[in-house]
């Protein structure tokens, strides 16, 4: 049965559709997501809850507690609620954002997990590990639509960015240098960023 049902586990698909990163600090983040679960055989069953390592290509930068799952064979829907999400590893967790923001592609791999899943009165140990490719923001590609300057020199920009991934990122708030065709820098902005899905 434990074996059975591991092949069942590894042959399985979990596609993230929604990430949510906010709140982050030194020390942790708050995350929540939304993942797609399929091909997990015929009958549907039940996985009790358990703690994933999140790690991207620099190491493992945190873990995430997964609530209990109810698999059907035409697909499941997972709802992680959010949670703050302690920061084992900086240099990790900047390495994945920074992989986020700049690459058109990216993986995140969950490891590590423990549970048990009940199907039919019957009951078998798994371990979990799935490795999750991401779209990334490719930049992302950011316009700008407008500038308005003030009486006393000051001005604001209203800039429009292209997220074509699943992950949105408040960012808090960004320094941004403004450069010429020369590429010397003629201004320094600050200002505070979310980057949602889609167009913000």
């Amino acid at each position: 049965m434990n074996a059975i049902t591991q092949a069942i586990v590894n042959n399985s698909t979990l596609e993230i559709t929604s990430i949510k990163i906010t709140d982050a600090t030194k020390t942790s983040f708050l995350m929540s997501l939304v993942c797609q679960v399929a091909n997990t055989g015929p009958i549907g069953a039940t996985m009790t809850p358990m703690t994933l390592s999140m790690s991207g290509n620099a190491g493992c930068f945190g873990t995430l507690n997964l609530p209990e799952i109810k698999t059907s064979s035409a697909g499941t829907t997972i709802t992680v609620a959010e949670q703050r999400i302690e920061i084992v590893d900086m240099d990790a967790f900047v390495a994945f954002n920074k992989s986020i923001m700049n690459d058109s592609s990216l993986t995140l791999h969950l490891t590590n997990g423990s549970s048990t899943i009940k199907a039919l009165f019957l009951s078998a140990k798994i371990t979990y590990a799935k490795d999750v490719h991401l779209t990334g923001m490719s930049g992302p590609l950011t316009t700008m639509l407008s500038t308005t300057i003030s009486p006393a020199g000051t001005f604001t920009n209203t800039m429009q960015v292209q997220n074509p991934s699943p992950l949105e990122i408040d960012l808090g708030t960004l320094k941004q240098e403004l450069r010429n065709a020369k590429g010397e820098r003629i201004a320094v902005q600050r200002g505070k960023l979310y980057l949602g899905r889609g167009e913000t």
